[in-house]
């Protein structure tokens, strides 16, 4: 009895956490979208940074990973900053190699979704 009690209250923890790692991958604020973003693209993984991306970016990001190029592969990235331009719009600023570069966030549907233009 105890036992399965025990294997209850795991399952339900686990449940729990998976649930919140959900969600907040999925809401967090630009800082962290940007940060999710630069990080899957500097592993060249470009398929997980197109989750983060409004479509139009995540057509870029297809034809870059059509062409083999990958502007963010093997960089470093620091001190990323957001600015609030308003409740669904920000500018995002952070160095890349030494550089100070930039990314827009715009919310949809309640997520923020990294946007770069053509």
């Amino acid at each position: 009895m105890m036992k399965k009690l025990m294997l209850l209250l795991a399952l339900g923890c686990f449940v729990a956490v998976g649930f919140s790692s959900c969600k907040s991958a999925k809401t967090g604020t630009p800082a962290e979208v940007v940060e999710a973003f630069l990080k899957h693209m500097s592993a060249g993984d470009i398929e997980k940074a197109k989750e983060l991306c409004t479509p139009e970016t995540a057509e870029i990001l297809t034809q870059w990973e059509n062409e083999g190029f990958n502007l963010f592969e093997d960089a470093t990235f620091e001190d990323i900053q957001c600015e609030m331009i308003s409740d669904t719009e920000a500018e995002c600023s952070y160095y890349h190699d030494g550089d100070r570069a930039g990314l827009d966030v715009v919310k949809i549907d309640d997520e923020w979704k990294v946007l770069m233009e053509k």
